[in-house]
This record gives C-alpha cells, sequence and structure tokens, in this order.
C-alpha cells in the first residue's frame, strides 16, 4: 500500500518548441541625398520634422502589434523536462503521505479519524499533477473512449476501499516500463500509462467530490 519514492531516469521524447520568425519590418524611409544647392526653410524643417516622427510613431505601433500578435512560446525543453519530472515525484510523495495518514493511526487517535482537509488537499494536488503529466508527457492516445468513472462512496469504508484504487493507479502508472527503459519505445505499455493516467485524473476528482459530501454528514 505504502512505496517509497525513488528517483527514476524518465527519458521522454519532447516536440522542440515551436518559435515564429518574423522578418524585420520598417516603415521609416531612408534619408534620401542632402541638397547642397540650398538650405532648408523653416517651414521645410517643420513638416520635414513631422514626417519623420509620425514614420518612427507608425514603426512602435507595427512593432508592439508584433508582439501582441505573436503567439506565446513554449517552455524550453528543459524546464518541460523539470516540471514533469517534478510531478511525476511528487504526485508519488502526495499519495504516499495521504494513504499513511488515512490508514496509518496517528498518536491520540486511535480511531484513526479522517483528516478531510489533508484529505482534500491531496486529492486536489494529485489532480493537479497528474493532469499536468497528461498535456506533457504526449502519451499515445486510443481509438477507443475510456468507460466513464462511477464512484458510490457513502460511508467511511467505501471512500478508503476508493482510495486503494487510486493508490493502485497511481503506483502502475509510477513503475511502468516506459520510465525505466531509456531509448525503448513500448507502444503498449505507453498506451497502458496513457490510461492510468486518465484513470487518476478521473479518479481524484471525484472521490474529491464524494469526500466533501461525505464530510459534511460527519
Amino acid at each position: 500500500m505504502l512505496h517509497h519514492c525513488t528517483t527514476l531516469t524518465i527519458a521522454l521524447t519532447i516536440l522542440a518548441a515551436s518559435l515564429w520568425i518574423y522578418p524585420p519590418t520598417s516603415f521609416a524611409q531612408q534619408p534620401g541625398p542632402r541638397r547642397t544647392d540650398r538650405r532648408e526653410t523653416p517651414g521645410e524643417r517643420l513638416r520635414r520634422e513631422r514626417h519623420e516622427r509620425q514614420m518612427a510613431e507608425m514603426e512602435l505601433r507595427s512593432v508592439e502589434k508584433l508582439g501582441k500578435d505573436r503567439p506565446a512560446e513554449k517552455p524550453p525543453e528543459r524546464l518541460l523536462y523539470e516540471q514533469i519530472t517534478e510531478d511525476f515525484q511528487r504526485m508519488q510523495e502526495v499519495n504516499n503521505e495521504m494513504m499513511r495518514a488515512v490508514f496509518q493511526a496517528a498518536p491520540g487517535n486511535p480511531s484513526n479519524t479522517i483528516d478531510f482537509k489533508h484529505l482534500l488537499s491531496a486529492l486536489t494536488e494529485i489532480n493537479k499533477r497528474a493532469s499536468r503529466l497528461k498535456t506533457n508527457l504526449r502519451l499515445p492516445k486510443e481509438d477507443e473512449r475510456p468507460p466513464e468513472t462511477t464512484l458510490n462512496i457513502t460511508t467511511i469504508a467505501q471512500l478508503k476501499s476508493s482510495l486503494l484504487m487510486l493508490d493502485d493507479l497511481i503506483m502502475s502508472f509510477i513503475d511502468n516500463p516506459t520510465f525505466e527503459n531509456p531509448g525503448v519505445v513500448d507502444v503498449e505499455q505507453s498506451a497502458k500509462a496513457r490510461r492510468d493516467l486518465e484513470g487518476i485524473v478521473a479518479h481524484s476528482r471525484l472521490i474529491k467530490e464524494r469526500a466533501e459530501k461525505l464530510k459534511q454528514t460527519k
């Protein structure tokens, strides 16, 4: 039930961030050859300076618009790898802490009354980490739609049973060979990792919803 966190080398193929490269654009006209046969009159100088200010303002507006229109750049590959590693390890740690708190009686609490505040916080973090892993890992999708997850939780015993199911899903995902064999692509195991991850997301969300209702009856 309880597992020690291990440091795993996660070999992932991550798409490089797509960068939009825009060619430099300038609306300012190049200065023409100076007339040497006469000086500018005050009126000509004012018109020239006004024209130069208008060109500079147009160029500034074009640069600002370019910045707004450019899509946000994706995080660099290294940052994405670090995010995945953190979520991978933290989801396991939070799960272990949650299972320990629910199933091991603490001093002064021999009846092992559930701390709903801690439980709901743990389920929220597990759901967040699993959802982000689902997005960042880009595991292969299956053609078949996964079955809908339904959980009937109206008692503490049913709540504990559902938490054991969630624990099984998390450890099945953590122990998947996909994350232990660098350079080896196993389509079947990768698809299983995605199914487990989708199950974690769905179960953690539903257990939290049922636990919130159960808390109100206690």
